[in-house]
């Protein structure tokens, strides 16, 4: 399904039809976005611009222990 299909009209019939709510809103909607650029900024600022990795198989084992502690312990604003 590519991004036209999902924000189609039809698409958004069928979403209040089972009084679902949308997880995107309108193009040009800062607010579709603003989790996810959060969980990146604090990536970069915690982990990525702080260290020199040796490889890639280095940088991406550190990056998946640090959204493990990201996601399991971390306490999220947006969940309360």
């Amino acid at each position: 399904m590519n991004l036209e299909q999902y924000m189609s009209d039809r698409f958004a019939k069928q979403i209040q039809k089972y009084r679902m709510k949308q997880s995107v809103g309108r193009t040009g909607v800062c607010w579709d976005n603003s989790v996810a650029e959060s969980f990146f900024l604090s990536l970069k600022r915690e982990l990525v611009h702080r260290y020199r990795f040796a490889d890639r198989a280095g940088a991406k084992q550190k990056i998946f222990a640090w959204t493990n502690r990201y996601d399991n312990q971390r306490l999220h604003s947006t969940l309360g």
